[in-house]
């Protein structure tokens, strides 16, 4: 996934503007390496079978307490098909698509939930 989205950042011309963060998502945040707010994050497998069944609800944890996606900003999670549908009171599910054996779910923070970083 990210050397299609560095390819197509090319495309556009958007390199300086955008930033693709490859890496073990719930360590790099919270080491601090990054700082937010990002408007779009892609969260990939590894799935249950290797990051444990709580895995979602761990990486949206971690992301609602760094403050790191924008108040109007959008995680997208890709899930094995048959996964449950993570659960964090500070995350609203606004689409949920399937494509053969993988899930894209769209979450938005929870304009009722405090979300750190948050105004």
């Amino acid at each position: 996934m990210a050397r299609v989205l560095r390819a197509n950042m090319t495309t556009l011309k958007t390199d300086d503007a955008l930033s693709v963060l490859v890496g073990d998502a719930e360590a790099v945040i919270r080491k601090g390496l990054v700082t937010g707010p990002f408007d779009i994050i892609f969260a990939d497998p590894p799935y249950a079978r290797r990051g444990g069944p709580d895995w979602p609800g761990r990486i949206m944890a971690c992301l609602a307490d760094a403050g790191v996606v924008a108040q109007d900003g959008v995680l997208v999670m890709e899930q094995g098909a048959e996964e449950d549908v993570p659960s964090d009171a500070r995350w609203r599910l606004i689409d949920d698509r399937k494509y053969g054996d993988a899930r894209l779910r769209f979450f938005v923070p929870d304009a009722g939930q405090q979300v750190a970083g948050a105004p």
